[in-house]
């Protein structure tokens, strides 16, 4: 079996981020499905009904790969097809729910109190709105649950290369479980995105700044939360220095990155993995940036 850290092998899929519509992708290859020994999942996902907050009556799941939708609630809808590709956009869940009661952090005044008193400072509960709200990551556990399983399903390579010229260049499987490093995302990079990478930033006083990624993990995180606290204004970062990855999102010490054990510096690819991805948000809020990274070698490499 070819194994994308020691050889380039053709593209059977592509997970990336496009930049105008602002979302998550998922391109897989048709004569790779068709070639699948196995395209029903449904293992996965029965018996879980608990585990994953499903409810019988209102939530349902999809498990076949190369169906109009994949995953639970239509986690991945198919939105484009043709001769050689299907493209699912990954859905990236709106976490905010309002009560329709006034805010009892601030009174419904949307201002900080303190002391009994109101404040200038915009509230931190409600974000200025004055209403009640909370958070449900019911529906980000979804996707992400949905996520782990695709990506397990197509990470490796068939024995016999796809029908396109373009390189698989990023190879990346996820989690999602309860618990501290739940939603941790691994994979691999291939011999000639590290070499592009080397190209990059030779040396770490080179280091390259990737604004797109920069932008893209904004943009998910933003449309998670339906905004960007502002002292959150500089916690996305996307960087290549010494022929290595980096991307960080807000929280502690959450970042993707590429291994540093040398690998590369041996004509080979690369492990990627990861710091502290405890939850589905920081999972989809650094896939987004690395779905821009995979684009990165297309355009300057590729085009």
């Amino acid at each position: 079996m070819k194994f994308i850290m020691q050889e380039d092998v053709r593209r059977w899929y592509h997970l990336f981020w496009d930049l105008e519509k602002g979302g998550l992708f998922l391109r897989i290859h048709r004569e790779y499905i068709a070639s699948m020994p196995h395209k029903d999942f449904s293992v996965y996902f029965e018996g879980k009904e608990e585990e994953l907050s499903l409810l019988p009556l209102f939530d349902r799941y999809e498990p076949i790969v190369g169906s109009q939708t994949f995953g639970i609630n239509d986690s991945l809808i198919l939105v484009g097809s043709d001769a050689d590709w299907l493209t699912y956009q990954i859905r990236i869940p709106h976490m905010v729910l309002r009560t329709g009661m006034s805010c009892p952090d601030c009174d419904g005044t949307g201002k900080r109190l303190w002391l009994g008193e109101v404040g200038e400072d915009i509230c931190d509960a409600c974000g200025g709105t004055k209403s009640e709200r909370y958070y449900c990551y019911h529906e980000v556990k979804h996707v992400c649950y949905s996520l782990q399983v695709l990506l397990g399903a197509i990470a490796y390579p068939h024995d016999h290369d796809m029908p396109t010229t373009s390189q698989q260049v990023l190879s990346i499987t996820s989690c999602s479980v309860p618990g501290g490093h739940g939603h941790s995302v691994g994979g691999y990079a291939s011999p000639s995105l590290v070499k592009f990478w080397r190209r990059l930033s030779p040396d770490e006083r080179s280091t390259m700044r990737v604004d797109d990624a920069e932008r893209a993990m904004y943009e998910a995180h933003r449309q998670l939360h339906g905004e960007v606290k502002s002292y959150y204004d500089h916690g996305f970062n996307a960087f290549v220095s010494n022929g290595q990855l980096l991307l960080r999102c807000p929280e502690n010490a959450c970042e993707i990155h590429s291994d540093h054990l040398g690998e590369s510096d041996r004509g080979r690819g690369t492990n990627i993995t990861c710091h502290n991805l405890d939850s589905g948000v920081q999972q989809l809020t650094l896939l987004a940036g690395l779905g821009v990274i995979a684009s990165l070698y297309d355009n300057h490499v590729e085009s």
